[in-house]
């Protein structure tokens, strides 16, 4: 019970069972209960998702052979792929 509330008794002084009162929901009735967007994706969309999800696990898996842990080769690659873009990015002269 909060601070600052009585407790719900009887005329003699004996505690009542509270009942509890429904709330209401948020989003969509028929949103997908595993998460992600408020509807779910279906057909061809979700094949090409599910496709690519094992895909990446699968090179995940490969980069992982030589006994990094999938921290490392993930962190390994965002490096490489830092590197790769401010060698890419046009590289502005500092003279007029």
């Amino acid at each position: 019970m909060k601070s600052g509330q009585k407790a719900a008794t009887d005329g003699a002084g004996r505690l009542r069972p509270t009942t509890r009162v429904a709330r209401a929901r948020h989003g969509r009735v028929e949103a997908d209960k595993a998460g992600g967007r408020s509807r779910g994706k279906g057909g061809a969309y979700k094949r090409v998702e599910i496709f690519l999800g094992v895909e990446a696990a699968i090179a995940l898996r490969r980069l992982m052979r030589d006994g990094r842990s999938a921290r490392e080769v993930i962190e390994a690659l965002l490096r490489a792929e830092m590197a790769r873009r401010d060698q890419d990015a046009p590289q502005s002269d500092p003279r007029p």
